[in-house]
């Protein structure tokens, strides 16, 4: 299924047919980085890919995942509004943060850090967030 702000990609057999696929949500504004975190994570995971903030925060409610990747995007006020949606997950949800490393107000930056089980600053090497994504799942951390 796809529209211009959501893409499910179902290589991975649908975790609530007794699989044990995992459901991985994937926020970003940049369209080629959420694709390619797509194509590698695809085999292996349940992908919903969101690129606007609406449609994170029903993601969040529907999509029951396993863990949350969030692409930070430049602006202040962007980046508070995205945390505000965040908060809603469930707190047993690991989150990896992926973020410009540019200034941000200091009380953006600290909840930044508190909120993520990661933060990895972009550019990112694309291999090690998958393989954090895989670590965090098989590490109890994720329901």
């Amino acid at each position: 299924m796809a529209t211009a702000s959501h893409t499910t990609a179902s290589s991975a057999r649908d975790p609530k047919d007794g699989s044990g696929a995992k459901n991985v949500l994937i926020f970003s504004p940049d369209a080629d980085l959420a694709r390619t975190l797509v194509l590698i994570l695809e085999d292996r995971y349940h992908i919903t890919r969101e690129t606007t903030i609406s449609a994170l925060a029903e993601s969040l409610r529907l999509a029951d995942p396993d863990l949350v990747l969030v692409d930070l995007f430049t602006f202040s006020e962007d980046v508070r509004r995205v945390l505000e949606v965040l908060r809603a997950r469930p707190s047993n949800v690991p989150l990896i943060l992926l973020r410009g490393y540019m200034p941000l107000r200091q009380d953006v930056t600290v909840e930044i850090e508190a909120m993520g089980a990661l933060v990895f600053y972009k550019p990112v090497d694309v291999e090690m967030v998958s393989q954090a994504i895989e670590d965090l799942l098989k590490s109890g951390q994720a329901a």
